[in-house]
């Protein structure tokens, strides 16, 4: 799966960021969190909070494996979700803190909006060439 021995630390960010996740639910949520703007029905802050870890895990997968982006995209998506349900499970045993059925599918949703966005941006990007060393474009120069 791994390119090398050492390619599994391009996945690093993803799993330290998902430590912070953890560590920032074992708490009550700050009273700021709360006055965070709802979107569609969703919590702003999760379409962030996930947004971010679903951008970090495919980062991670891209340059660590030789998956096909849309694995790594699929691959990114299905762990965001995952981590997205473990942590409303988590926050069941939270002294105040509520899990929320809707607050794991906007965690979803922030997966699916990331991969909306790479799609739609990723290619054109300078972030692009960063990760895969060659343009997108095949009649471009490296």
């Amino acid at each position: 799966m791994f390119q090398s021995k050492r390619h599994w630390l391009f996945c690093a960010p993803a799993l330290i960021y998902m430590a912070l996740i953890f560590a920032l639910s074992s708490r009550p949520a700050p009273g700021f969190i709360e006055q965070w703007p709802i979107l569609l029905g969703m919590k702003l802050v999760h379409l962030v909070e996930y947004g971010a870890l679903a951008g970090l895990w495919t980062f991670g997968l891209l340059r660590s494996t030789t998956w096909p982006p849309r694995h790594a995209l699929a691959c990114s998506v299905a762990l965001t979700f995952a981590w997205g349900v473990t942590d409303e499970v988590h926050q069941a045993f939270v002294p105040g803190r509520t899990p929320a059925a809707a607050d794991a599918f906007t965690n979803l949703a922030a997966a699916l909006a990331w991969v909306a966005i790479h799609q739609r941006l990723w290619k054109t990007s300078a972030l692009f060439r960063l990760v895969h060393g060659r343009s997108a474009h095949p009649a471009s120069p490296p």
